[in-house]
């Protein structure tokens, strides 16, 4: 009967929210900006990992602007991961790794980039202090 009550009352919101105009305008507004939020998020995580193939120096001048949005600030999650790459048996002398193509120097700076052996994974940027490795294989 709970149930029924709770369903009721979402259904009058939402015709509520449908039936005013405002409300409308606002709701759809809520809506196009997660969804903006999130593209905006998939464009950097795509632009990033483009730059860590293709650029052998770490240049942020030379970066696209949305690339900056996912860097790494906490250094102690940078020195973590680059522990882990250096003691890397995939990772050759100017520091591109064997198993992705990736230069290292650029992608461990990268926090939606993932180690392709799984030695580190990606870091929340909205809590870059918290180290999350990977599970071991």
């Amino acid at each position: 009967m709970k149930q029924l009550e709770e369903d009721l009352i979402l259904d009058y919101s939402f015709f509520y929210i449908f039936t005013n105009k405002v409300l409308f305008i606002e709701f759809c507004l809520g809506i196009t900006k997660s969804i903006m939020l999130k593209l905006l998020f998939l464009k950097a995580k795509y632009e990033a990992d483009t730059y860590a193939e293709t650029s052998k120096t770490f240049d942020l001048r030379k970066a696209p602007l949305s690339f900056k949005r996912v860097l790494i600030e906490d250094q102690s999650i940078l020195d973590y991961r680059w522990d882990l790459c250096k003691g890397c048996e995939f990772l050759r002398d100017d520091n591109r790794c064997l198993k992705c193509g990736c230069w290292m120097t650029v992608k461990y700076k990268i926090s939606t980039a993932r180690c392709p052996i799984g030695k580190w994974d990606r870091v929340n940027t909205k809590e870059q202090n918290v180290v999350k490795p990977a599970p071991q294989i």
